[in-house]
């Protein structure tokens, strides 16, 4: 549905471009009823949040119980993958 996408592309919006740490469990909410083929739709829509987002993640691990089942969902997507640099994650 392009309303799934609509909301996915907003939620992403707002946790990439929010200048505090953000919330992560709208997105967690979202992405467990979405299909990966609404992941690579945003990954080839909005490339230039694909590292965005994957470092709010990264930074969210300390803070956030969802931000690692995030970053496993979004970890599927090949493109997504070369931005994770932290050690011990293993999206595998």
């Amino acid at each position: 549905m392009a309303e799934d996408l609509t909301r996915l592309l907003r939620e992403i919006e707002r946790i990439t471009a929010a200048p505090y740490v953000p919330s992560l469990q709208d997105l967690y909410n979202l992405a467990q009823n979405l299909d990966t083929t609404k992941f690579k739709i945003w990954s080839l829509q909005k490339p230039c949040q694909v590292g965005l987002l994957a470092d709010v993640l990264v930074e969210s691990l300390s803070r956030s119980r969802v931000a690692l089942r995030l970053l496993s969902t979004f970890g599927e997507l090949m493109i997504y993958k070369k931005y994770i640099s932290a050690p011990g994650i293993n999206l595998q």
